[in-house]
């Protein structure tokens, strides 16, 4: 992982510690302007590919969670399709 994403992801994740799923962490991000405006300059330098994978991976890593199913109707607009994750 490129360590400006990884500074990223830790930054927005820190901020958004609450129990959630990947969905609730992509709409806090959009929703926070300077998180937004550094996952744009990542996105930009990477592409989708190189960044939301990644969070992704990085979320259900932070919160200890489990993949649960796959969900294709996001309220982010900054991403297509999500991994629902829980606890069990």
């Amino acid at each position: 992982m490129e360590p400006d994403v990884k500074i990223f992801i830790e930054k927005l994740l820190k901020q958004y510690d609450e129990m959630c799923v990947t969905d609730k962490v992509f709409c806090f991000l959009q929703s926070d302007k300077e998180l937004m405006h550094e996952y744009l300059i990542l996105l930009d330098k990477y592409k989708r590919k190189g960044v939301n994978p990644v969070l992704g991976k990085e979320i259900k890593q932070h919160f200890k969670l489990n993949s649960f199913k796959q969900n294709q109707k996001p309220r982010s607009v900054l991403i297509q399709s999500f991994t629902e994750l829980d606890d069990k």
